[in-house]
């Protein structure tokens, strides 16, 4: 699936999802005037695509209340290292290999500034980090979102 492109029946299905991520496959079906048949088929082909399944838990409920973005500086041909020692900060949220001056943007959640410290030198003391760059978020603008990504490309 990974190659395909979605089609306008898969783009129906993953709108009822966005819009209902916990109903079953009768109700998607129902919700976007498809045979449950073929929704079965469809969300089978598209398991590979679909992200897992997981409970989003704000940061801030675990007393996380600081997000940061690091703009991270690698030698070059590091990618699986850098990736593998971000991923064992537990603090670490999400993490972008990107082009320009800096090479990977991770998005980070902290206690404190004292937290948010701790964790940029874990970063740092990753193999081949070379400099970092702290940018505090003051407040979220645009939540992650997907519904109107799928409806821009959707033919009703």
């Amino acid at each position: 699936m990974a190659d395909e492109r979605l089609d306008d029946i898969d783009v129906r299905i993953l709108r009822v999802l966005s819009a209902h991520p916990r109903a079953s496959v009768t109700r998607i079906a129902e919700l976007a005037r498809l045979a449950r048949g073929t929704v079965n088929t469809r969300l089978a082909r598209m398991e590979s695509i679909l992200s897992p399944y997981e409970r989003r838990v704000p940061p801030a409920s675990l007393g996380l209340t600081l997000t940061a973005f690091v703009q991270v500086q690698a030698v070059a041909l590091i990618g699986d290292e850098l990736a593998t020692g971000l991923a064992d900060i537990p603090e670490v949220i999400e993490a972008f290999g990107t082009s320009g001056d800096w090479s990977v943007l991770v998005r980070i959640a902290a206690h404190d500034a004292a937290d948010l410290y701790r964790v940029n030198e874990r970063i740092q003391a990753i193999a081949g980090v070379e400099r970092t760059a702290l940018t505090l978020a003051m407040r979220a603008l645009v939540a992650p979102r997907m519904a109107p990504l799928l409806d821009g490309y959707a033919a009703d």
